[in-house]
Parts: C-alpha cells; structure tokens; sequence
C-alpha cells in the first residue's frame, strides 16, 4: 500500500473512441479528488485510502471557506472544458461532475448548513461528491455512477448511456 496520497494509483475509464481533452478531464477531475482527501482525510478512508489516517480534517470556517473556494475554481476549470472535445462517456462524466459541483457549492456557499453544526463531520462526507466510486476490489476507479451518498440509497444503480449496462452506486 503506498503511503503518500500522491501515489495511490486511480484508474480511469477508457472511452471506445477516446477525445482530445478527455486526459485533461480526468487529470483535473483527479486533482479535486486528492484534495478533498488532504482536506478532508475521512473521506479517503471511506473510498478505502488510509494514506491519510493519521489526520483530521480542518473544520473551522477559514478552512470550509478555503475549500468553497477551491470547488468554485474547479468549477471554472471543468466548464472551460470544451464538451465537443470529450468522448460519449467523458461528456457524461463532465456533466456529472458540474451537477455534483454547483450542487455542493450551493450547500456551502447559499444553504451553509455548516455554520449551523457543531461538527464538520456532515461537510466532509459530502465533499466526497464527485464522479468517484470504489468497486469491491477496493481500488478506487472515475465511474458514471458514482453520486453523493447523501443523494440516494446504497442499493440502486444507474444506467450510463455509453457503457450500456447498469452500473452499481455506492459499492
């Protein structure tokens, strides 16, 4: 097992006819990923990552504030991303990805739930919503499927037009 988060290795999906932009989808999809575990080193445990076990998390309001910040910027960089240049799957990816983004800036930056709470607990397995899933291998893998926890039961699945089969959510 690696012991810095840098090299967990993270596998990708491979589209039948890859796009132009499709690496740089993942690389920057992939960066977010890593930072929400350095931010938030519980979730990395629940995607079976314990890197970084040995910390907690920043949960005082400069760090929450920091971390809005940082997911407004990955915002920016994914919806600089020209659709046209992103294969089948990776377009639906990048779709998934702006909706589980502006859905937890809106958490954060309008709701702010997080000013309300005594514990950061409920922002750190939110932040987990991105377009990651973790498969029983226990290797982490970018998957279609993967929604926010909080969105839905652990038991159903989704269909992704481009795979063309029902792909578990949550496993």
């Amino acid at each position: 097992m690696p012991d810095r988060l840098d090299d967990v290795p993270l596998t990708r999906p491979e589209a039948a006819v890859p796009g132009p932009l499709d690496e740089q989808f993942y690389d920057i999809v992939e960066r977010r990923f890593r930072r929400v575990i350095r931010d938030n080193p519980i979730v990395g445990n629940y995607f079976g990552i314990h890197t970084e076990d040995h910390r907690l998390g920043d949960g005082s309001r400069d760090a929450l504030l920091g971390e809005l910040a940082d997911e407004k910027a990955h915002l920016a960089a994914v919806e600089a991303l020209d659709p046209a240049g992103l294969s089948d799957d990776a377009r639906f990816e990048r779709d998934l990805e702006l909706h589980n983004l502006r859905r937890v800036i809106f958490d954060n930056d309008v709701v702010r739930t997080w000013e309300r709470r005594s514990t950061a607990l409920d922002n750190s397995v939110n932040a987990a919503g991105s377009s990651w899933d973790r498969p029983a291998s226990g290797a982490t893998v970018i998957s279609a499927a993967a929604i926010d926890p909080s969105l839905c039961p652990l038991s159903i699945s989704i269909v992704s037009p481009s795979a063309g089969g029902r792909s578990p959510v949550g496993t």
